[in-house]
């Protein structure tokens, strides 16, 4: 046994059994394998085409600049205080001293997500929870997104300079392409989330610098990708 196979992450990463296999297979030719992992695999799959890279492994925001310049954090289907202490092996926790900062900040905190979680528990009364009907995000980004078009909120410049795209976009959010508008009553019937409250969270993102936290658990599931794919949009 070679010790490089169960000393050090990097090494234990790159020589599982299944890459040493694949490795074999190759050799004979052509076979059957498989991209991406299991935390992230929709995700993974449509971000490069949306932002032009992995994107789900790449450098986020950092904390001082989300601790000094947002106004609302919204937790989407995350559950840091929980996540944050799994690793690849020994987990450091890094970020929870963060997020303790966070609950003492006076923003205004969301978390969006079918379970109540041990984040939600963490933050307490600051925290608002609101829970949609699982696998249903993205009905509920549309209606959000819908109600920022319908009153005019979306920045046009920032759209025209630094997005392709918006315009199909629209027209499937206004209902020209299939008949079918999609507004705040509309998602509310999918997500379960009230009409009122849909409009109210387009309303407050719209008015306030808002950093959105976006976990993985809503894209290991079929056509996956569309979360993600939703939420930059």
């Amino acid at each position: 046994i070679k010790p490089r196979l169960v000393v050090g992450s990097v090494r234990w990463v790159k020589e599982t059994a299944a890459t040493l296999q694949q490795r074999d297979m190759a050799l004979a030719g052509g076979y059957t394998g498989h991209l991406g992992d299991y935390s992230t695999g929709a995700a993974q799959a449509i971000m490069p085409y949306v932002v032009g890279g992995n994107e789900v492994y790449q450098q986020q925001t950092s904390w001082p600049v989300v601790l000094e310049h947002s106004e609302v954090v919204v937790l989407w289907s995350a559950n840091p205080l929980n996540t944050l202490k799994i690793a690849w092996n020994a987990s450091d926790e890094q970020g929870l001293d963060y997020f303790a900062a966070l609950r003492q900040s006076g923003k205004r905190l969301i978390c969006i997500d079918p379970m109540r979680s041990e984040s939600v528990d963490f933050f307490g009364d600051k925290m608002e929870w609101i829970a949609p009907h699982m696998g249903t995000d993205v009905a509920l980004m549309l209606g959000i997104a819908h109600t920022l078009v319908e009153n005019g909120w979306q920045d046009e410049a920032f759209l025209a300079r630094c997005t392709t795209g918006y315009d199909r976009f629209a027209d499937y959010l206004l209902g020209t392409t299939d008949g079918t508008a999609k507004t705040a009553e509309w998602a509310a019937e999918i997500c379960g989330v009230s009409a009122v409250k849909i409009r109210e969270l387009a309303e407050i993102f719209h008015h306030n610098t808002t950093m959105l936290m976006a976990g993985w658990g809503m894209q290991r599931q079929q056509f996956g990708e569309q979360m993600h794919w939703m939420i930059v949009t």
